[in-house]
């Protein structure tokens, strides 16, 4: 499947006219791209469901994890038989938000540790875990060989290992190497959300407030409701921060003012 998200919607929409397998489909299609996207209305303007009416376990995942409901998220893709690398990758995603690892122990046991999948695939799922015990350099050494020219834009698409990386330094205080890899990721997939948010988290921890508030700004209308909440408060220490420096900048305006 292609890791275009508007493609993805488009397609979707189509299938969701048909019934049986295509319209669970269509709906799991609908829901990760929400996810991708972090767009949380995105399922419910076109499915008129309830939530609690649906009854497929991927689905009710990828609506969790774009509400960052990450455990009950975990619980459903542990309900998935048959899992493929990329249910894998989105449960060891919940993983990493919850302070459990005990999970991760189970995926690496049950999973990694019987070699089922390509060399690329575990290491992105590998490094997953890795992010979970907060191992950020071995994490790094699992992830690093999939930045290479042999590494297909369908993958990088797919599973992010560049803004997975771009995170994992931004964590360790090392801003410019993940500015480097947001922007190569933005060279094969441009205006990309996941990217542009990694950005904004980079430029608050650089204390770049104006860049946070334009940039979430322009992710979401202006519409600071449609956010989810890690997005919602990282635009609020944006703005505070923005704000408080305006004041203080003000503050000493006034200041030098008085003394003329």
């Amino acid at each position: 499947m292609s890791a275009n998200w508007d493609q993805i919607i488009a397609c979707s929409k189509v299938l969701l006219k048909k019934e049986g397998y295509w319209k669970i489909l269509a709906q799991q299609m609908l829901a990760e791209a929400g996810y991708r996207k972090y767009q949380i209305s995105l399922f419910f303007n076109n499915v008129k469901v309830r939530i609690e009416d649906i009854k497929d376990n991927k689905t009710r995942a990828f609506i969790l994890m774009t509400q960052e409901k990450w455990e009950e998220a975990f619980q459903y893709w542990e309900k998935i038989n048959d899992k493929k690398v990329i249910d894998l990758f989105y449960q060891l995603t919940c993983c990493y938000y919850i302070p459990n690892s005990l999970h991760t122990a189970k995926i690496n046991s049950d999973f990694l540790e019987k070699g089922l999948f390509e060399q690329n695939e575990l290491d992105i799922l590998n490094g997953l875990v890795k992010m979970t015990q907060q191992n950020w350099g071995g994490a790094i050494m699992q992830l690093n060989p999939l930045i290479n020219s042999s590494t297909s834009v369908y993958f990088l698409k797919k599973y992010i290992p560049q803004l997975i990386l771009a995170d994992i330094f931004r964590n360790i205080g090392q801003f410019e190497k993940s500015n480097e890899l947001l922007d190569d990721f933005e060279k094969h997939t441009p205006n990309n959300v996941e990217c542009h948010i990694q950005m904004a988290k980079v430029s608050l921890a650089q204390k770049n407030y104006q860049k946070v508030i334009n940039l979430l700004n322009k992710i979401f209308d202006n519409k600071y409701q449609l956010m989810p909440p890690s997005v919602l408060s990282c635009y609020i220490k944006g703005l505070t921060m923005f704000v408080s420096n305006e004041m203080e900048n003000l503050d000493k305006i006034i200041k030098f003012s008085e003394k003329k």
